[in-house]
């Protein structure tokens, strides 16, 4: 879609400059189509290198057919993503934090061997077993120890591990709404503001059946609407 190509375009130069993209929205918005277009045409213009993603399933399926509605036009080049695609775990989902924690270490951990090629990584959804866990206990201390665990133990190694090997991190958000600035953000914010990312924040327009996709980096915020189909995210 020319629209979805405006975007990337622009997306490549943030990512020049910046390694960590946030893709985050409520239910229904299109992030993880969104992620996956955007996966899809970073391979695509990178075929040359024959470069790959791993794709970590922490609490969302990986859609393989939605990946193929919104590549349907190009059968080549969809082939090629699919190809070059590594889905952990590989069967399904992981199905509690303690899992999630084993897979995100399997990559961070300096006795995992990857390939040279590996360039890519999505986490989708990064953050919702933190959040099951964190709503279960009162104890503002014990959140706390929680929350700096999860950053110590399982984002900032990956962080550390991508800088070494050059390789882009995309996590995908689960948002709560904010009163005190009258937005959504991503669960867990703070945690996410320590480190500098490109942020795709996904959101409905008021009285409106359109959607607004923003793209915020260095200090810059461009805005889009946009409409959710099954071949993708259309601006309008």
């Amino acid at each position: 879609m020319l629209t979805q190509n405006v975007i990337f375009e622009g997306l490549k130069k943030l990512i020049s400059k910046k390694k960590i993209i946030s893709i985050s929205g409520a239910s229904g918005l299109g992030k993880t189509t969104l992620a996956q277009y955007l996966i899809g045409k970073l391979l695509i213009n990178s075929r040359t290198q024959d470069y790959c993603s791993i794709w970590i399933q922490a609490s969302e399926a990986f859609s393989r057919k939605r990946l193929s509605k919104i590549f349907e036009k190009k059968p080549v080049e969809l082939e090629y993503i699919k190809n070059n695609v590594y889905i952990i775990p590989s069967k399904k989902p992981c199905v509690s934090y303690l899992e999630q924690n084993s897979v995100l270490k399997s990559i961070w951990c300096k006795d995992s061997i990857f390939s040279p090629d590996l360039r890519f990584i999505v986490i989708d959804n990064i953050s919702h077993y933190l959040r099951f866990i964190i709503g279960q206990n009162r104890d503002i201390s014990e959140i706390s120890r929680l929350m700096d665990e999860f950053y110590d133990f399982q984002i900032w190694p990956l962080i550390l591990f991508c800088k070494r090997n050059n390789v882009i991190l995309i996590l995908i958000h689960e948002v709560t709404f904010v009163p005190s600035i009258a937005k959504t953000r991503p669960f867990f914010y703070k945690l996410y503001d320590r480190i500098k990312t490109i942020d795709l924040v996904l959101s409905n327009v008021i009285n409106c059946t359109k959607k607004t996709l923003s793209i915020l980096a260095a200090d810059h915020e461009w805005k889009f609407t946009y409409n959710l189909d099954q071949t993708g995210i259309a601006i309008s």
